[in-house]
């Protein structure tokens, strides 16, 4: 009812409940809704979405707030893996220099397949 915007009177009211109880009641809905409950499959979905799969080691508040900060830390922000110095998987200048590097092995094993 809370979640709908019924107040506490409306709610003693259609409820016949003792506005003390309600009162009650409506604190703890109010902290509650504070809070951000992850079910067990938003928390695989979140492990899905950022991995590809869910290990199940997302357990508790804790564990999802250190996996989302190890994965902004080490997966989000990704550098060439070869040079390390561009933010792309693998960037520009060492994709030509190994484009350049394969057109030359392909070039000397056909130059070797001739002789």
């Amino acid at each position: 009812m809370f979640d709908n915007g019924v107040g506490i009177v409306d709610a003693v009211k259609q409820l016949r409940a003792a506005p003390e109880v309600m009162e009650l009641l409506y604190l703890q809905w109010a902290r509650l809704r504070q809070n951000l409950l992850l079910s067990v499959e938003a928390r695989s979905a979140i492990c899905t979405t950022l991995m590809g799969w869910d290990d199940g080691s997302l357990k508790t508040e804790a564990d999802v707030v250190a996996f989302l900060k190890k994965w902004i830390m080490t997966e989000s922000v990704r550098q060439c893996w070869q040079c390390k110095s561009e933010s792309a998987c693998f960037c520009r200048e060492c994709a030509k220099r190994w484009g350049l590097g394969e057109a030359r092995d392909q070039a000397a094993q056909a130059r070797a397949r001739k002789l």
